[in-house]
């Protein structure tokens, strides 16, 4: 586990038309696409993608819109196998208002869990340390959704037993 606190990326090229930037990010050492989300507070998910698909929207921009366009149009089919994390919570993987579960001192995000290629929330709270994933709800031929991500997690409860959000089984943090 890597702690990561801000996603910054070099030799950024930005499409204003589309709301996204592309860029290697040296905090996880990867090229990555970052899609500007337009909510009530605007922020940003973050999509992996390879130095091929760098060069290829410098060169090809048309056939970049066509690969990543479940990604760039940010509908519910954008969290695909590409998402890695983004920066609000409400695009990672807990029930509704989890963020506020045990937030008495102010916002309990901290910074970002580098994990396996996946930027978790870190999250500080009285019971613990602990390392949500993002969504990746993979939608499947036949309809039905798939979250690959839950599948190295474990559920986290309140203090009352409801059900919280998933979290990281126990790793080793640097």
């Amino acid at each position: 586990m890597k702690y990561v606190d801000k996603i910054e990326l070099l030799d950024e090229l930005t499409d204003i038309d589309r709301y996204f930037s592309i860029g290697y990010c040296p905090e996880i050492e990867e090229y990555i696409m970052s899609v500007v989300v337009t909510w009530i507070a605007w922020y940003d998910r973050y999509y992996i993608i390879t130095k091929d698909d760098y060069m290829l929207y410098k060169n090809d921009k048309e056939t970049f819109y066509n690969k990543y366009e479940k990604e760039i149009k940010k509908k519910q089919d954008c969290f695909t196998e590409k998402f890695i994390g983004a920066g609000a919570l409400r695009d990672y993987d807990g029930a509704p208002e989890f963020q506020h579960a045990y937030d008495a001192n102010g916002n309990s995000w901290k910074n970002y869990g580098y994990h396996n290629g996946i930027l978790y929330a870190h999250i500080k709270w009285d019971i613990g340390e602990i390392f949500v994933p993002p969504v990746q709800a993979i939608v499947g031929d036949n309809g039905e959704e798939r979250f690959p991500l839950r599948d190295n997690c474990i559920l986290q409860k309140d203090k009352n037993g409801i059900d919280i959000c998933y979290r990281l089984k126990k790793i080793k943090t640097d």
